[in-house]
């Protein structure tokens, strides 16, 4: 684990945290934002070039994330076993639904967003959702339902090439009949 120690906490409440380059070599620091002047507070990681601000991800209390480069997982062959491919993979995706919604957790209960219902993918594809620890707004603990977005990915990909054989099938029946 590293260790960060407070560095500086400057007039508008930015809180600078330190660490140490033989943790973290290319985070020259973390900053934890309050934001004292109004916003929403957030934490960024930043480069050490001086006081220049070079964010390569920010996380802020409204739990939006933005990332400059890429999200990535895990995928080495090297670290998984018992692989199989998906089975029924149109048939899953035709059973997702998508949805627009409002969130009623967040102040802004109007902006409309868009996903899946977390219960409704467990049925159909269980290794996507997790539960996930929250908190209601009175502070009691309560669990949620999550979604790896990015892992539905293979299932599409699997559903594509699945229609596409029974599109060139399909084509092939065409060309025989119109030979007749």
């Amino acid at each position: 684990m590293s260790q960060l120690n407070v560095g500086s906490i400057n007039a508008t409440g930015v809180i600078t945290c330190r660490t140490p380059p033989t943790t973290l070599p290319n985070v020259g620091a973390v900053n934890v934002m309050a934001n004292a002047g109004g916003g929403n507070p957030r934490i960024t990681f930043m480069n050490s070039a001086g006081d220049t601000i070079w964010s390569r991800l920010s996380a802020d209390s409204t739990g939006n994330s933005t990332f400059t480069g890429n999200v990535t997982a895990f995928s080495d062959e090297r670290l998984k076993e018992n692989i199989e491919e998906i089975n029924d993979p149109l048939q899953k995706v035709l059973s997702i639904r998508g949805v627009t919604f409002t969130r009623n957790d967040l102040s802004d209960k109007t902006k409309r967003h868009i996903g899946v219902i977390a219960q409704e993918i467990e049925k159909i594809l269980p290794e996507v959702v997790h539960d996930s620890l929250d908190h209601d707004s009175d502070g009691n603990p309560i669990e949620i339902k999550t979604v790896a977005y990015g892992n539905i990915v293979s299932v599409l990909i699997e559903a594509i090439k699945e229609q596409n054989k029974e599109i060139e099938d399909l084509k092939e029946r065409v060309k025989i009949l119109e030979n007749k």
